[in-house]
């Protein structure tokens, strides 16, 4: 019987987790609907799709009337803002290879350092996404 409920609460749990998750995605899935019609009412105001998506994100999601404001208040900036915002992108993803490369060479630097050849050492983090504890 104990082994029964533990596995009855075990599948609770996962339940709930499961229910979690579909909660989660469920609302990922509203804010994205609500988001894209927030851009559809932008367009027939006549408003370019990237402004309205560079408006809504700066004034938080999906109120178009801030979004709206925020395009007409900046009217000549707009284009500035969005080579600004797409440079900073391209710099983050940038580091973000940089600082991975640099991870993945110490790693396989201390592998080597332990008797491991090096091509099995570089096969490895790569199978692994660099985790050495796998």
């Amino acid at each position: 019987e104990r082994k029964k409920a533990t596995t009855t609460g075990r599948t609770v749990s996962q339940s709930t987790a499961a229910s979690d998750n579909s909660e989660e995605e469920e609302e990922s899935e509203a804010a994205a609907h609500l988001r894209e019609a927030a851009i559809a009412q932008m367009a027939e105001l006549g408003l370019p799709r990237s402004w309205s998506e560079l408006a809504l994100r700066r004034t938080g999601g999906t109120n178009i009337e801030a979004a709206v404001h925020f395009c007409l208040e900046r009217g000549g900036e707009m284009e500035r803002l969005l080579a600004e915002e797409s440079e900073r992108e391209r710099e983050s993803s940038g580091r973000r290879r940089v600082d991975r490369a640099e991870s993945t060479n110490h790693l396989l630097r201390q592998l080597t350092e332990m008797g491991f050849p090096s091509r099995w050492c570089a096969e490895a983090l790569a199978a692994t996404g660099n985790n050495v504890d796998e």
